[in-house]
C-alpha cells in the first residue's frame, strides 16, 4: 500500500538520479574529448618535465644563495661513493703504514725484550 506522497517521494529520486547519471555521463564525454586530444602518456610526460625542471631552478637557486650547502653536500656525496675505500684506509692505518707495518712487523715482534 502505497501513498501519493511515497510515490511522489519516488519519482523525485528518480528524477534527481536521471539528472546525476547525465551529469556523469557528460563528464565521461568530456574526459574521453580530452584524452583523444591530448593522450594520457604525453600528459604525464609534460608534468614529469615540469617538475623536473621545477626542482633543478629550486636546486640552482639555493646553490646560488648557499654555497656551503653546496660544498657539504658534494662532499657528503664522495664520502658516500667512495666509503669502502675510506673505510679500508681507516682500518689498515693507510697505505704508507702498511707498506712499513707489513715487512717490520717480524722484526718487531720477533725481538727480545731487554731487561
Amino acid at each position: 500500500m502505497t501513498t501519493a506522497s511515497d510515490e511522489a517521494a519516488l519519482v523525485a529520486a528518480r528524477n534527481l538520479r536521471d539528472v546525476a547519471r547525465e551529469l556523469v555521463r557528460n563528464d565521461i564525454a568530456t574526459i574521453r574529448s580530452d584524452l583523444a586530444a591530448r593522450p594520457l602518456g604525453e600528459r604525464l610526460r609534460q608534468k614529469v618535465v615540469s617538475g623536473l625542471a621545477d626542482t633543478a631552478d629550486s636546486a640552482v637557486a639555493l646553490a646560488r644563495d648557499n654555497p656551503a650547502v653546496l660544498a657539504l653536500t658534494v662532499t657528503a656525496l664522495i664520502g658516500w661513493f667512495a666509503r669502502e675505500p675510506l673505510g679500508r684506509f681507516a682500518r689498515y692505518g693507510g697505505v704508507t703504514a702498511k707498506r712499513w707495518l707489513v715487512p717490520h712487523a717480524r722484526r718487531i715482534i720477533q725481538r727480545p725484550r731487554r731487561n
